[in-house]
């Protein structure tokens, strides 16, 4: 409620949706403290004009629990907090998936650990217009049970004067909220493509560390029909050496992912890339009369192949994610293009 009466009354942001992330206890004091028909929450609402604006109901309210479905009461031990992370960057990458939204995620309380990997989270996921916040509260109201929000509305509070030894009256309405932002360091442009929907926490962070240490490059060989990627030489049959060429100058040229089965132009532009390419490549064959439904297969099963001599090529895990052809979902449809960032892209000769 501090938050929100923030981001509302100082920025003139008003969430289309809030979520909570917590452990069973918090989860139970949210509905019974913030969720009832007269609670703190549904004062503000009522307010500040925000009925019927934002929801938030129980089913915004994620409980950190095991694989097996066990609730966590508490995080204290290691096993827990291995858990929470977890569940907690599942949670966070979900909701930066909507290219459409804003996510402003505050770290205000919970346990440390919480807060702190909250925070790293976004820092994995956000886009440029997610934010991170923590909202500032004076003494007095910061532990006052009986305080949720600056209300306008006459609201006697109480504080105990540790000096005085005695009960002091607050008003709610006097508190100084203070929402203050946190700067990221935005990641997510070095994350695998297949982080940005899977992965664990301890494999994202592996994944990130390992692209931060040694920056991805592919650079391929027109005449050999080799790509070499972390120093490594992959030998590649024409065919998908031409496709993965294809996918690279796309990259390069910064152009959007593509869409195989509901894109009807792209067996065209394949097919005359093609043409232009093949007398380059050694032992590569012409392709003629490309079909739309011709296409969506090539691409499936010479994806496929791509992938998989990447794959052992550099065995472990962060290395191949790092060049595959990875996929994203796009409003229903899946979405691919190369995983390395197109400036580690190196082109043969000519094609720059």
């Amino acid at each position: 409620t501090e938050t929100l009466y923030a981001l509302v009354t100082q920025r003139q942001f008003v969430p289309t949706e809030i979520h909570a992330l917590g452990t069973s206890p918090a989860k139970e004091g949210i509905l019974r403290d913030l969720l009832t028909e007269n609670s703190p929450y549904h004062a503000l609402c009522r307010e500040f004009g925000l009925e019927g604006k934002i929801r938030f109901d129980g089913d915004c309210i994620h409980t950190i629990a095991s694989p097996d479905g066990r609730e966590l009461d508490d995080i204290l031990y290691p096993e827990e907090i291995s858990i929470m992370a977890d569940v907690t960057v599942d949670i966070i990458r979900t909701l930066c998936q909507d290219t459409d939204s804003c996510l402003h995620v505050s770290i205000a309380g919970g346990r440390k650990t919480l807060s702190f990997t909250v925070g790293y989270a976004l820092s994995l996921f956000a886009r440029p217009q997610d934010v991170l916040s923590h909202v500032l509260v004076p003494g007095g109201y910061e532990y006052n049970k009986d305080f949720f929000y600056p209300s306008q509305q006459q609201q006697n509070l109480t504080r105990w004067n540790a000096e005085t030894r005695k009960t002091e009256p607050l008003l709610a309405r006097d508190a100084n909220i203070m929402l203050a932002d946190i700067p990221l360091v935005h990641l997510r442009s070095n994350l695998p493509p297949n982080f940005l929907t899977t992965g664990t926490y301890s494999q994202t962070v592996s994944a990130i560390q390992y692209s931060l240490n040694n920056p991805a490059t592919m650079r391929f060989n027109l005449e050999e029909s080799t790509i070499v990627c972390d120093e490594e030489t992959i030998d590649l049959q024409p065919a998908p050496f031409i496709m993965l060429l294809w996918l690279a100058v796309r990259k390069k040229k910064g152009l959007a992912p593509i869409h195989p089965v509901i894109d009807g132009t792209l067996a065209r532009e394949y097919q005359d890339f093609s043409d232009n390419i093949v007398n380059q490549v050694k032992r590569a064959r012409d392709v003629r009369n490309l079909s739309h439904e011709d296409f969506v297969k090539k691409f499936n099963e010479t994806r496929t192949i791509i992938n998989k001599a990447i794959q052992k090529a550099l065995p472990q895990e962060e290395r191949w994610k790092r060049y595959q052809i990875g996929s994203t979902k796009q409003k229903g449809y899946s979405a691919y293009e190369l995983s390395i960032p197109s400036e580690g892209i190196l082109l043969p000769k000519g094609m720059n």
